[in-house]
C-alpha cells in the first residue's frame, strides 16, 4: 500500500451534475445480450472522490488527508 511509503494516490474527479460521470455506461455483447457496466464500476483508481459542487473541493481534500493521516498512522 503506498500509504507505507508515505505516498497518498487519490483521483478527484470534478463532476458537472447536468452530464454526471455517474450516469456514464458502457455496453458488450455476451451471446449477443448487451451487458450494460456503470463507467466507475470499473474505474482503476482504487481511492478516488467525485465533488459536484466546486464550493464543497477544500473540505474534500482536507478529508482526504485526514482519512490519509488515520491510514499512515495505523
Amino acid at each position: 500500500m503506498s500509504a507505507r511509503r508515505g505516498l497518498l494516490v487519490a483521483f478527484i474527479v470534478l463532476d458537472n451534475p447536468q452530464s454526471s460521470v455517474l450516469d456514464m455506461q458502457s455496453v458488450s455483447f455476451a451471446s449477443g445480450k448487451p451487458t450494460f457496466t456503470k463507467y466507475l464500476d470499473t474505474f482503476p483508481f482504487p481511492f478516488y472522490t467525485l465533488v459536484q459542487d466546486i464550493g464543497r473541493l477544500p473540505s474534500v481534500i482536507s478529508d482526504l488527508l485526514r482519512q490519509w493521516m488515520e491510514i499512515a498512522a495505523a
